[in-house]
């Protein structure tokens, strides 16, 4: 299982309340896409963390959150 989060902001906000998205068992595109409609919920300055089984799951998170400017916070 990968775990991967990204905090939504300019990384210098000290209020880090984490949001979690359980795409297990979904294959690429789906964590992508459900992790981008959640981002609607998840207010700057906090944390989105997403559950994968997807192997390409955490280089797809790294190139998404890219893409969006957003802090990438690593995967384990």
């Amino acid at each position: 299982m990968y775990y991967t989060q990204y905090q939504h902001n300019d990384g210098n906000s000290t209020d880090m309340t984490e949001h979690v998205l359980d795409t297990k068992g979904m294959n690429c595109p789906l964590p992508i896409l459900h992790a981008k409609k959640k981002l609607n919920d998840v207010p700057v300055g906090e944390i989105l963390h997403i559950e994968a089984t997807d192997p390409g799951a955490v280089a797809d998170f790294e190139a998404f959150c890219a893409g969006l400017w957003e802090n990438y916070a690593g995967a384990r």
